[in-house]
C-alpha cells in the first residue's frame, strides 16, 4: 500500500516486508461485499437445522413483551415481560432473550433501547465507483492520496479493475456525479496524477459555472499529457484509470457517531449501530468484525456456564472489551481527518515530516499495520 500527501509529497509505503515476509507475500486481502454475503449465507445454510433465515421482510416495530401482551388484552404466561418482541411486516412476532442491533447507523434497535449517540457529520461525502485500469497486469497495490478536499483511494480488485473511494467536499459531489463517465475519468486521473492546484482550479471553476465541463476536462487532458513526461518519482505514480464502469458511481455522507453505551437489558449493539467512523483508514468493517468476535466470546462463555446471556450483567464483558478501543480508534481517525483536510503550509510540513519519519521506521510501521488489521 502506497500512501502520500498531495500537498507536501510526504509518503509511506506498507508491504509484507514490514513483517519480515517476502515481497511477493500479500500483506492483506480486499474482498467484495458480495463475496462476504455469499460466505455468510453459505454458513447459515450449513446450520439450517439451528438457524431460521427470514428475508424479504421488514421490521415494523419493536416492543417489550409486556406491551404486546397488554395491547392484545391477553394473558400469555410464556411472555417474559422484559424480552423484546420484534414485529415483522408479515404480521409475525418474534420474542427474543437477546436482541442484537446490527442494523446500521440509524439503528431502530438503538432507538428502541433509548440509547443516545453523539457525533457530527463531516464536510465530505464519499464517491465510490468501479474502475478499469490502464495496466495490463492485475493490480496488487492499494494507493491512497491525501488532498485538502479529501482522500482518493484505489483498492485492487480481480482482473484489471479497482474500486474507488474518493472523499470529496460535499459541495462538489453533485457536480462530479453529473459529469459524463469520460469527464469523470479525466478529473479522477487529474486528482491522482496532477498537483492539487490543478484539481482545485477545475472544481472552483466548475462550481462557478463560467466554463463548460467539456472545456475544463480538455484542459486537464492537456495537463495530464504534459505531466506524464515530468514524473520524478515513478514509485509513487499511481495507475492511470482507463474508464469508469457504467452506473457504478454512487455517493454517501460521512459522519462520526458513537453510542453512549453498547448494551442494555437484553440489547447489544454492534458495528455501525454502535459506532460510525470516517473511512480514510478503512476501519469501519474491521471494528464491526471485532465487535462480533468479542460478543460471540461473551455469549459462548455465558452459555457454557448456564447463564442468562441476555442479562445486562452478562453482557458487560462485551461492552468493556470494545467500548474504549473503538472510542480510541474513532478519535484517532477523526484527528487524522482534520490534520489532512488543510492545505496550510506549516501543517503540511509537519505532515510530511511525520510521513517520512514513519516510513523510515519499519518496526513502527509494522505496529501501525497490525493495529489497522485488528491484530
Amino acid at each position: 500500500m502506497r500512501v502520500w500527501d498531495g500537498i507536501s509529497n510526504g509518503r509511506i509505503h506498507f508491504s509484507a516486508q514490514d513483517f519480515q515476509q517476502p515481497m511477493d507475500t500479500p500483506m492483506a486481502w480486499i474482498l467484495e461485499n458480495l463475496n462476504l454475503h455469499r460466505a455468510a449465507v453459505k454458513s447459515l445454510d450449513q446450520m439450517s437445522d439451528k438457524v431460521e433465515l427470514i428475508d424479504r421482510t421488514k421490521v415494523v416495530n419493536i416492543n417489550e413483551s409486556r406491551e404486546v401482551v397488554n395491547s392484545f388484552n391477553a394473558d400469555d404466561q410464556s411472555a417474559c415481560p422484559d424480552w423484546p418482541v420484534v414485529q415483522l411486516d408479515s404480521g409475525r412476532m418474534l420474542q427474543t432473550r437477546l436482541l442484537v442491533g446490527a442494523d446500521g447507523a440509524n439503528s431502530p434497535v438503538r432507538k428502541y433501547s433509548q440509547i443516545d449517540a453523539t457525533g457530527w457529520p463531516y464536510p465530505q461525502h464519499g464517491i465510490v465507483a468501479i474502475m478499469e485500469l490502464a495496466e495490463d497486469t492485475r493490480p496488487v497495490t492499494a494507493w491512497q492520496k491525501f488532498l485538502p478536499t479529501g482522500t482518493v483511494a484505489i483498492l485492487p480488485m480481480p482482473g484489471n479493475y479497482a474500486a474507488l473511494v474518493w472523499s470529496m467536499e460535499k459541495e462538489y459531489v453533485p457536480l462530479l456525479k453529473a459529469l459524463s463517465d469520460d469527464d469523470f475519468t479525466c478529473v479522477l486521473n487529474a486528482a491522482l496524477q496532477l498537483p492539487f492546484e490543478d484539481l482545485h482550479y477545475f472544481l472552483s471553476t466548475l462550481k462557478a459555472g463560467s466554463v463548460t465541463a467539456d472545456h475544463l476536462t480538455s484542459d486537464l487532458t492537456n495537463r495530464l499529457t504534459t505531466n506524464a513526461a515530468n514524473v520524478t518519482s515513478p514509485d509513487y505514480k499511481p495507475p492511470v484509470v482507463n474508464a469508469i464502469e457504467k452506473q457504478s458511481r454512487a455517493s454517501f455522507p460521512f459522519k462520526l457517531q458513537h453510542a453512549d453505551r453498547y448494551i442494555d437489558q437484553r440489547i447489544a449493539l454492534i458495528g455501525d449501530a454502535a459506532h460510525t467512523i470516517h473511512p480514510l483508514a478503512g476501519q469501519g468493517l474491521n471494528l464491526g468484525l471485532a465487535d462480533v468476535e468479542s460478543l460471540v466470546a461473551v455469549l459462548t462463555e455465558a452459555a457454557r456456564l448456564g447463564q442468562d446471556f441476555g442479562d445486562y450483567n452478562c453482557l458487560l464483558g462485551y461492552s468493556s472489551a470494545r467500548y474504549f478501543p473503538n472510542l480510541a480508534m474513532l478519535g484517532a481517525v477523526d484527528k487524522l481527518q482534520k490534520l489532512f483536510s488543510t492545505g496550510n503550509e506549516p501543517v503540511a510540513f509537519v505532515r510530511s515530516f511525520g510521513f517520512n519519519m514513519v516510513n523510515s521506521m519499519p518496526g513502527f510501521k509494522a505496529w501501525l499495520t497490525k493495529i489497522a488489521m485488528g491484530q
